[in-house]
């Protein structure tokens, strides 16, 4: 059986962030371990919460998901316009393809929300940022876009 939608929207959107100026290719998807000094500017593609619904004849679901993508800078005294260019570049990647290559229906920016941490080798800033995707499937078919 194929990959799950919701990792093919992983890796879609994964790619899709891939290669921008202030990231590059130091794009994760779905990381658990901390970044490293050496690893920033980076960028977190992970999923978290998902709604479901059934359709009237109790078939298809329609599904609601949050894709995060998290950006990590480290600190320096620009960091807000950074984080701030990061956001952008991200927000304009994924705007490019809403449908992340037939995937979803829809991939909207829900929210941002800007942190500073110093949990890692160095301080850092991370810009967290929430879309909503949504999708359907047939119920039987959890790995098939519709």
């Amino acid at each position: 059986m194929p990959n799950h939608i919701r990792h093919q929207i992983r890796d879609a959107a994964g790619d899709a962030v891939t290669g921008l100026l202030t990231a590059g290719t130091r794009v994760f998807k779905s990381r658990i371990y901390p970044l490293k000094d050496d690893e920033m500017p980076a960028l977190l593609v992970y999923t978290t919460t998902e709604d479901s619904e059934t359709d009237g004849m109790g078939d298809t679901l329609g599904r609601s998901l949050s894709l995060i993508v998290e950006g990590y800078i480290k600190s320096s005294a620009t960091i807000d316009n950074q984080l701030d260019q990061l956001s952008a570049e991200v927000e304009s990647a994924l705007a490019t393809d809403r449908t992340l290559g037939g995937l979803t229906r829809d991939c909207n920016l829900a929210g941002t929300e800007i942190n500073f941490t110093g949990d890692g080798e160095v301080p850092i800033g991370v810009v967290t940022m929430t879309f909503l995707i949504t999708y359907f499937t047939k119920m039987q078919t959890p790995d098939v876009a519709i």
